[in-house]
């Protein structure tokens, strides 16, 4: 990390259908915030420029087997930018539920496809987290659509998961600036 950036936030954004993956992305940004980083959580949406951060967290629900539509736009639209500061990516969705490797390895088949599709995109980390269908947060045709594919509902997340995994990331984030070398 440039010494430049060092001093600045960590953008914490988020794109979610149900509710869900915002909720995660809570957890993160207050890891970061009790370890004394300052952080700025907000939805994909509303984020118009990260010139002003240090570092940015992107999570996505998984939305037919890809990131969220507007995660993706977030990755293609700042690509340049993203390739001077550390990326980090997390997914979120009913998939991972069954915690097996082929639940993983489908989770991360699908993000990579997601990422291959901006030039160098290199995130320092990414990591897959099971959700929660709720569906009072979905519209009939989400609810129908849940019903059919997943045949069930329930809250499948690892809060204290999610919470050691962001404290793993610290060091990455708060990496004390490069040394100058005199010679």
């Amino acid at each position: 990390m440039r010494q430049q950036h060092a001093n600045l936030p960590v953008l914490v954004t988020y794109a979610t259908r149900g509710g869900s993956t915002r909720e995660l992305a809570e957890q993160v940004a207050q890891v970061f915030e009790h370890s004394g980083l300052r952080v700025d959580l907000r939805p994909v949406t509303t984020v118009t420029d990260i010139a002003s951060y240090r570092a940015i967290v992107l999570g996505s629900a998984l939305y037919f087997q890809r990131l969220m539509p507007e995660a993706q736009r977030f990755l293609s639209e700042n690509a340049p930018l993203l390739a001077t500061r550390p990326l980090v990516v997390f997914s979120v969705g009913a998939e991972m539920r069954k915690g097996t490797p082929a639940a993983r390895t489908a989770a991360e088949r699908w993000v990579k496809q997601s990422l291959n599709s901006i030039p160098n995109m290199q995130p320092i980390a990414i990591e897959h987290f099971a959700g929660a269908v709720e569906l009072r947060r979905l519209g009939f045709l989400w609810r129908l659509l849940v019903i059919v594919t997943f045949g069930e509902r329930g809250d499948w997340r690892d809060i204290a998961g999610v919470q050691a995994w962001s404290s793993g990331l610290l060091p990455q984030l708060v990496s004390p600036p490069e040394q100058e070398i005199i010679g």
